[in-house]
């Protein structure tokens, strides 16, 4: 489950940030993360290790609130920017795979919330 070590390695990083903040960072309560929907990440297992992921940090007890980001691709074939919803569907237009993704794949950190 690479979901747990993507949560790892996200704490870690808060963690490295927060050690550095001016004033120091005492806890990080809120995490919100954007995740593509073409990302490949299970939501469901990255809510399950995220707990986990959190003991005995300073996020222990964190919450996690996660934005979806929609997947898109522009096709070459009809030479339009279109909303996919898997990496393996066709164009919704013209039903070729001739595209290029244009978003969707990424995984953010786009806020925190500390004390």
């Amino acid at each position: 489950m690479h979901e747990l070590n993507i949560c790892l390695s996200l704490i870690r990083l808060l963690e490295q940030n927060a050690l550095q903040a001016t004033p120091p960072v005492q806890r990080i309560k809120t995490v919100w993360l954007e995740i593509g929907q073409l990302a490949g990440i299970d939501l469901e297992a990255i809510r399950f290790s995220f707990p986990i992921a959190t003991a005995n940090t300073l996020a222990e007890d964190a919450a996690l609130e996660i934005k979806i980001e929609a997947g898109k691709a522009f096709c070459h074939h009809c030479q339009k920017d279109v909303i996919i919803d898997s990496l393996l569907a066709p164009c919704v237009i013209c039903g070729q795979y001739d595209y290029t993704i244009t978003q969707g794949k990424s995984l953010r950190i786009i806020n925190i919330e500390v004390i």
